[in-house]
Formats: C-alpha cells, sequence, structure tokens
C-alpha cells in the first residue's frame, strides 16, 4: 500500500493502494481539485469492495437509478425480520387500547383524569363513559395504525417520548385531532 501526500487528496486520509494512485497520475502539481474526486470515488469503490460492496461508478447511458436499485434488490438476498406481534382485538375498549399501546391502567387512568381502579372496573365491565368513549377509540384507532411498522412498544414509544409535546400528552389536553394529523404524517413518512 501507498500513501498520496495529503495536499494532493483533501478528502482521502490513509493509504491509497498503488493502482488507485497510478489512476491519478499525469494529473500535474498545479490542478483544480476536481481531478482528484477521480480518486477520491476509485479510493471509496475500493473500500466498498473489501466490505464485499460491489459499485459502479456511473450509470450506464440511459439507465435510471431507480432501475439500477430494483436490480440491485433482486440480485441481493432479503434479510428476513420478524414482523410485530400484532394481539386479538376484542369488544372491550380498554383492553384493546392496553393490548395495542402496552400502555398499563394507571396511564389510561391518568389521561381519562380517573383512577386506576376506575380504568380497571371498565375493564372488568367491557363499558367506557361516553364521555371518555371517544379518546379510547382514538388511542384504539391510532394503535392499529401504527403497531403493524411499530409493534406494540414502537407505538408505547411513540406515545410516550417528547416530554410536554407527546402524543400521549397531546391527548390528555384534549388535542385529538393533533395526534391524529402526527399520525398520517409519521404514515405518509419513510419510517411508516
Amino acid at each position: 500500500m501507498s500513501s498520496l501526500p495529503a495536499l494532493m487528496t483533501p478528502f482521502i486520509t490513509g493509504p491509497v493502494s498503488e493502482h488507485v494512485i497510478r489512476a491519478g497520475t499525469g494529473m500535474g502539481a498545479y490542478k483544480t481539485g476536481t481531478e482528484y474526486s477521480d480518486i477520491f470515488r476509485l479510493y471509496l469503490f475500493e473500500r466498498f469492495s473489501k466490505w464485499g460492496v460491489d459499485v459502479v461508478a456511473t450509470p450506464a447511458e440511459g439507465e435510471l437509478v431507480t432501475d439500477r436499485a430494483i436490480q440491485t434488490a433482486r440480485d441481493r438476498p432479503f434479510v428476513a425480520g420478524t414482523l410485530p406481534d400484532i394481539p386479538t382485538l376484542t369488544d372491550n375498549l380498554v383492553s384493546d387500547v392496553r393490548a395495542l399501546t402496552r400502555l398499563t391502567s394507571s396511564d389510561l387512568g391518568e389521561l381519562a383524569g380517573v383512577t386506576e381502579r376506575t380504568i380497571l372496573e371498565w375493564r372488568r365491565k367491557g363499558k367506557v363513559p361516553p364521555e371518555h368513549r371517544a379518546l379510547l377509540q382514538a388511542l384504539r384507532a391510532i394503535g392499529l395504525t401504527l403497531i403493524g411498522g411499530l409493534g406494540r412498544t414502537g407505538v408505547n414509544e411513540w406515545l410516550t417520548l417528547g416530554g410536554d409535546e407527546a402524543p400521549l400528552m397531546l391527548l390528555q389536553r384534549g388535542a385529538v385531532a393533533d395526534v391524529q394529523k402526527r399520525v398520517r404524517e409519521f404514515e405518509d413518512s419513510i419510517a411508516g
């Protein structure tokens, strides 16, 4: 392995192989710097190849990057992942919300402004008073929307992270429409 002088290679640190150096010969001492981008690309391609990644410098004439991405996806085996555990829903609104969101009875009581014991009673009877039903139905809908991509733990984190602006805190303040908007934005994002 050989190294190029640091002044000649503003973006490269560390050893560069002999064939990369030869590719950059003949450039002269007073070039603009764009010539070195080719050396840099060769250096990166060499590094990627050591990691088992084939890199093609530029698309062929008329080839779209998306075409190359599709071909790469076909050529390389996928990595199997596990699907999130999605609970079976019941007719019990409290049980469904807890199963989808991993919120505790205490969490739901705080959200609804009632005691944990009251939430447990609603769960046991399978009935939620009308003044609290819309909030729990919104939580169930949010959970159903997000669970397929996030899993139950992810839904819980999505609801609870963010301090005062966490979706759960917004729901507690009655901002159901704002949280529903966030769900749609998340669903439309690359993460969803």
